[in-house]
């Protein structure tokens, strides 16, 4: 692998507000194209670099996919994906209601039902996912200088059925547990109406209905009990397609990637993090509106159409915000598995 000749290293001096991003060309073991690789700047790896590195990676991400418009079509798959993830959520919570718990909550229709149910709702979250993971690290490896081959990275990921389909029913055994594990503890009596009440309660109330809003706030609830998981993801879904490894080969190398790699992942994960709670952030931001125009509700009537398109706008930013975050996780991850495979 190429370096900095002496003199870049003088002209391109390293900064901790500054990425430095090196393209080199690698010969992969797999048969794929060369693959874009970042380095810092005198290829350190002390802690700033690496936090530098991690932030380079992260926004060299969001400029691929906002600068590549035919990636947007990874962003609008993943919305789709957690779109089914959600009509699947309502439909079992419209379920319970009509059976004689007349609760929203599904686990109240009995533990095997709720554990069964729950780990559909995941499953079906975590295969999509992974599916248009690994078609978008198939993209980004093959076509590093024009990405953008969806349909035929969609198809070449169908090489890997199995061992993604392996994977979701890990992940999603995994997540129904840690769930269900919540579920007894005495705090999360609190923590779901506290989270329903801090995000949607007035304006939201009068223009969505119930049922929609409840499973809004499980399906939040459900993808942040996962985030550990998906952080995993982003070694394992590489190592399977890239380097065609099976399941078991997959995670037995997540410990060596982990240790080289932990720092840019932890930035890269607390910057995407970031942009969508700060498009959350707005969420209450909404809900303080009875304070502005002091508790008048009959504002909510006379101005219906405009609050109900700001609180429709919202929900379709924070769905647009999570969809494309999925994708640049996907773009970052070709970068990060070229980093740990030094």
């Amino acid at each position: 692998m190429s370096e900095y000749s002496g003199s870049n290293r003088k002209k391109t001096a390293w900064c901790p507000l500054t990425e430095t991003l090196q393209t080199t060309l690698t010969e992969p073991s797999s048969g794929y194209a060369p693959v874009l690789s970042v380095q810092p700047d005198g290829g350190g790896n002390g802690a700033g670099r690496r936090i530098g590195r991690g932030a380079g990676i992260a926004s060299r991400s969001i400029k691929i996919l906002i600068n590549n418009r035919k990636l947007l079509w990874y962003p609008l798959l993943a919305g789709l994906a957690l779109f089914l993830m959600y009509l699947t959520e309502m439909a079992f919570k419209a379920y319970a209601i009509m059976t004689c718990s007349g609760s929203y909550g599904y686990w109240s229709l009995g533990y095997h039902y709720g554990f069964v149910l729950t780990f559909v709702v995941e499953l079906i979250f975590f295969f999509c996912l992974n599916y248009i993971f690994a078609a978008t690290v198939i993209d980004i490896s093959k076509n590093p200088e024009n990405p953008g081959a969806v349909r035929k990275s969609l198809y070449s990921a169908k090489n890997y059925l199995k061992t993604i389909a392996g994977w979701s029913v890990i992940l999603a055994v995994v997540a129904t547990a840690i769930y269900a594990f919540v579920l007894q503890q005495p705090w999360h009596a609190h923590l779901y109406p506290a989270l329903g009440t801090t995000m949607f309660q007035i304006p939201f109330v009068y223009y969505v209905p119930i049922l929609p809003l409840a499973t809004i706030t499980a399906v939040i609830e459900k993808i942040l009990y996962t985030v550990p998981l998906l952080v995993i993801t982003l070694y394992v879904i590489p190592l399977l397609v890239l380097e065609n490894r099976n399941l078991s080969g997959a995670i037995g190398g997540l410990a060596g990637f982990f240790r080289r790699t932990w720092i840019e992942i932890v930035v890269c994960s607390l910057i995407f993090a970031t942009i969508v709670v700060g498009i959350t952030l707005l969420s209450p931001l909404i809900c303080m509106t009875p304070m502005f125009v002091d508790y008048d509700y009959h504002f909510f009537a006379a101005y219906a159409i405009p609050m109900a398109a700001v609180c429709f706008i919202f929900l379709a930013l924070l769905w647009t915000a999570a969809a494309s975050v999925f994708t640049t996780t996907g773009i970052a991850a070709v970068d990060l598995y070229k980093l740990g495979k030094k």
